[in-house]
Protein backbone atom coordinates (compact mmCIF):
# COMPACT_ATOMS: atom_id res chain seq x y z
CA UNK A 1 0.00 0.00 0.00
CA UNK A 2 1.11 3.45 -0.86
CA UNK A 3 2.08 5.94 1.79
CA UNK A 4 -0.22 9.49 1.24
CA UNK A 5 0.77 12.95 2.88
CA UNK A 6 -1.47 13.98 5.54
CA UNK A 7 -2.27 16.84 3.41
CA UNK A 8 -3.43 14.14 0.75
CA UNK A 9 -5.29 12.44 3.73
CA UNK A 10 -7.06 15.00 4.59
CA UNK A 11 -8.13 16.23 1.45
CA UNK A 12 -9.73 12.75 0.54
CA UNK A 13 -11.41 12.93 4.14
CA UNK A 14 -12.80 16.22 3.26
CA UNK A 15 -14.31 15.29 0.41
CA UNK A 16 -15.88 11.92 1.78
CA UNK A 17 -17.22 13.93 4.88
CA UNK A 18 -18.92 17.07 2.04
CA UNK A 19 -20.35 13.61 -0.13
CA UNK A 20 -21.92 12.41 3.03
CA UNK A 21 -23.39 15.49 4.40
CA UNK A 22 -24.54 15.93 0.84
CA UNK A 23 -26.05 12.43 0.72
CA UNK A 24 -27.59 13.08 4.41
CA UNK A 25 -29.45 16.39 3.00
CA UNK A 26 -30.55 14.84 0.15
CA UNK A 27 -32.15 11.90 2.05
CA UNK A 28 -33.32 14.71 4.38
CA UNK A 29 -35.34 16.21 1.45
CA UNK A 30 -36.79 12.45 0.25
CA UNK A 31 -38.50 12.02 3.50
CA UNK A 32 -39.88 15.06 3.50
CA UNK A 33 -37.89 15.98 6.62
CA UNK A 34 -36.82 19.24 5.35
CA UNK A 35 -37.54 20.99 1.99
CA UNK A 36 -35.87 21.48 -0.94
CA UNK A 37 -35.41 25.27 -0.64
CA UNK A 38 -33.51 24.75 2.91
CA UNK A 39 -30.95 22.51 1.36
CA UNK A 40 -28.27 25.53 1.38
CA UNK A 41 -29.03 27.06 5.00
CA UNK A 42 -28.64 22.99 6.10
CA UNK A 43 -25.74 22.40 4.24
CA UNK A 44 -24.30 25.57 5.90
CA UNK A 45 -25.53 25.12 9.32
CA UNK A 46 -23.96 21.79 8.97
CA UNK A 47 -20.66 23.32 7.66
CA UNK A 48 -20.68 25.75 10.63
CA UNK A 49 -21.03 23.67 12.79
CA UNK A 50 -17.95 20.96 11.76
CA UNK A 51 -15.75 24.33 11.21
CA UNK A 52 -16.09 24.56 14.65
CA UNK A 53 -14.38 21.83 15.58
CA UNK A 54 -11.29 21.80 14.00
Amino acid sequence: MDQITPEECASKLFEAVHLFINYSVQDYISRGIIQANEKPRFMRELWGNLNTVR
